[in-house]
């Protein structure tokens, strides 16, 4: 437990007794915490304190991991704020439709008129702070896009139905947070290792982000676009921008375990890193590992 005041003074002084209490002060490698800076303030306080005794290696630069579901939340957050509106227009009509017992049984009725009854799965209202809860929100909402759109119709209460090109920026951006869900749900496990995995997820999540980047680059020059394509392309340029920000900070984090594991190492290090960047960056990359490495 940790008393006021919650300041990285205070932090700094419970984590170093805890360590000391459980004789981990020359053994700790990492820690792994979220991003908020009053945590990177404590570990910094740490590292100098733990260097001076001289038990940390690499003068302290990995002691810092971030937590990668953090990253990861920061990450889809940046995405989704470029397509709030659309959000909220989901947001609000599932709250609609479960507001209370009456609009619940008629919104399964239109359900039923629909033909949509054998893949209903009631859509829960997503906590705004969760993107994976917002994704979960969204991905039950889509098969029932002509359900709503029906309830319009015949509800003149109901005046939060998306449009179709509002649906379709739905459907682009499930496809992109899939990836973030599929990573969060592996790396959420507590009975086995993640953190040779996270390098792994993060590489899908980059190859990801390239593809859809270059579609989207493409139907632009071509002039071929949509209006929620430049939406999408928005999304995906802001996390790009956020992957590659906390891409340079944690990278070395991630890499080390790869080349631990011996079912991968340098070679398959070496061949996945030319997607995170420039042939030049790659080779600058895969250096600074070998260095710590050796």
């Amino acid at each position: 437990m940790l008393e006021t005041p919650h300041n990285s003074w205070n932090m700094f002084n419970i984590v170093l007794k805890t360590i000391q209490e459980w004789n981990l002060e020359d053994k700790l490698f990492s820690f792994t915490l979220d991003n908020a800076s009053i945590n990177t303030a404590m570990v910094n306080i740490l590292v100098e304190n733990l260097k001076n005794k001289g038990f940390v290696l690499f003068e302290g630069k990995l002691v810092h991991f971030r937590c990668s579901l953090h990253v990861f939340n920061i990450i889809a957050q940046d995405g989704l704020r470029e397509i709030k509106p659309v959000v909220n227009n989901i947001r609000e009509s599932v709250k609609f439709v479960r507001s209370s017992q009456g609009r619940v049984e008629e919104f399964l009725e239109v359900i039923v008129q629909e033909g949509l009854a054998g893949r209903y799965k009631r859509p829960t209202v997503d906590v705004t702070t969760r993107w994976n809860s917002t994704y979960l929100m969204l991905e039950a909402s889509l098969p029932l896009r002509n359900a709503f759109s029906s309830l319009e119709k015949q509800d003149k209460n109901y005046t939060f139905a998306p449009s179709p090109s509002e649906w379709k920026m739905a459907e682009a951006v499930c496809k992109l947070l899939e990836v973030f869900y599929t990573a969060t749900v592996l790396l959420s496990g507590s009975k086995y290792p993640t953190s040779h995995l996270y390098f792994y997820q993060l590489w899908k999540i980059k190859k990801m982000l390239n593809k859809e980047e270059s579609i989207l680059d493409k139907k632009i020059l071509s002039e071929q676009t949509s209006s929620q394509d430049i939406t999408i392309s928005r999304m995906v340029k802001q996390m790009q921008i956020k992957f590659n920000q906390y891409w340079i900070e944690t990278y070395k984090s991630a890499c080390i375990p790869v080349v631990l594991d011996p079912r991968f190492k340098y070679d398959f290090l070496e061949f996945l890193l030319s997607d995170f960047g420039s042939e030049e960056e790659a080779r600058k990359w895969m250096g600074e590992v070998k260095k710590i490495m050796e």
